[in-house]
């Protein structure tokens, strides 16, 4: 799958009642509005998918930007591009897959002392 294909299937899974409950706690525009079930069919489809999880993320959706976190590779992450991860964080469910995301990866206990200290 490529990023038209996956921006509109996220589109085509929108849902207005889920982007208002988005919204009321903290997501910021763009975004669809996509049941997180949803996001992990759609990552089933794909598998991992670095290239496609970095562009996901460089949209700037809060839909794609959690697809992204889902299919990205934890192995291929470097500290560098988690950072810049972190500066697009707008919402609590950013965080929450991001966290998963670097917690499966072998840089996990970098980016902790980096980003702590």
């Amino acid at each position: 799958m490529d990023l038209k294909q996956a921006m509109s299937a996220l589109q085509s899974l929108a849902r207005e009642s889920c982007k208002k409950t988005y919204l009321r706690h903290g997501a910021r525009e763009p975004l669809y509005g996509v049941l997180t079930g949803d996001l992990n069919q759609l990552k089933k489809q794909i598998g991992v998918d670095h290239a496609l999880a970095l562009a996901l993320i460089a949209t700037g959706n809060a839909d794609a930007r959690i697809l992204g976190f889902l299919v990205a590779d934890p192995e291929r992450l470097d500290a560098d591009t988690v950072q810049g991860w972190l500066g697009g964080i707008a919402w609590p469910l950013d965080t929450y897959y991001l966290g998963q995301l670097l917690g499966k990866s072998p840089i996990w206990r970098t980016c902790l002392t980096r980003f702590l200290s």
